[in-house]
C-alpha cells in the first residue's frame, strides 16, 4: 500500500508542542466582542464617512455635468440638422408652424432635461438624498 512507516496515535502527545496561546488571541478569541468605540471615535469615523460622500458626490456631479451637456448639445444638433433637412426637401411648401413647433418642442426637451438634472445635482435641503 504506502512506503509511509506506520505511526501510533500514542506518540502524538510529545510531538505537539504545548505553547501558551499568545496573549493576543487569549484576549480576543472569534466570540469574542468588540471593544465598542469611543464618542470621539465614533464622531470622527462619521466625519471621514461624510467627508468621502462629498468627495464622491462632487466626482459624480461633475461626470454627470458633462454627460447631460453632450447629450443636450447632440440633441440641439440633431434637431437642427432635422430642420435644415426639412426646409431643403419642403422648399417652398416648408410651413411655418412645423418648423415653429419644431423648435419650441426642442426648447422644452432641453428645459425638461435641465430641469430634471438640477434637480438632480442640487437638491433641496429638506429631501432624503
Amino acid at each position: 500500500m504506502t512506503d509511509a512507516p506506520e505511526q501510533t496515535t500514542d506518540d502524538l502527545p510529545t510531538d505537539v508542542p504545548k505553547d501558551p496561546l499568545p496573549k493576543r488571541l487569549l484576549r480576543r478569541g472569534r466570540n469574542a466582542p468588540e471593544p465598542k468605540p469611543t464618542r470621539d471615535e465614533m464622531d470622527r469615523q462619521h466625519q471621514e464617512y461624510e467627508l468621502e460622500q462629498l468627495r464622491q458626490n462632487t466626482r459624480w456631479r461633475r461626470i454627470l455635468f458633462w454627460t447631460t451637456f453632450i447629450v443636450v448639445v447632440v440633441c440641439v444638433l440633431a434637431s437642427l440638422v432635422g430642420a435644415v433637412a426639412y426646409t431643403l426637401i419642403m422648399r417652398d411648401k416648408a410651413s411655418d408652424a412645423v418648423l415653429s413647433t419644431w423648435f419650441g418642442a426642442n426648447v422644452v426637451q432641453v428645459i425638461g432635461i435641465l430641469l430634471v438634472i438640477t434637480r438632480h445635482l442640487f437638491p433641496s435641503a429638506g429631501a432624503d438624498a
